[in-house]
């Protein structure tokens, strides 16, 4: 599994302190400071934060979850529970 987080915010420094004190270094980090990217009009972001779960092919498989419906959304995809409970 990947986690990649982007920044939308200006503030960098706070941004690379974030990593840092929260060891998230095994983490793919993006920063778009231009905005040049058009990642909020393809995935719908235009709040943070916001959470989407992708497999293997890119395919979006959960949008905008939470930490409690992601492991959820998880478990369904790796099939140990049913989708109907």
């Amino acid at each position: 599994m990947k986690v990649i987080g982007v920044n939308i915010d200006r503030e960098t420094e706070k941004w690379q302190r974030l990593i840092k004190n929260k060891n998230l270094d095994n983490w793919i980090h993006v920063y778009d400071p231009e905005r040049k990217s058009d990642f909020r009009a393809k995935y719908d972001v235009y709040g943070t934060p916001s959470v989407y779960l992708l497999d293997e092919k890119k395919i979006i498989r959960g949008k905008k979850l939470d930490h409690q419906n992601m492991l959820t959304v998880i478990e369904i995809l790796e099939g140990k529970v049913s989708s109907k409970n």
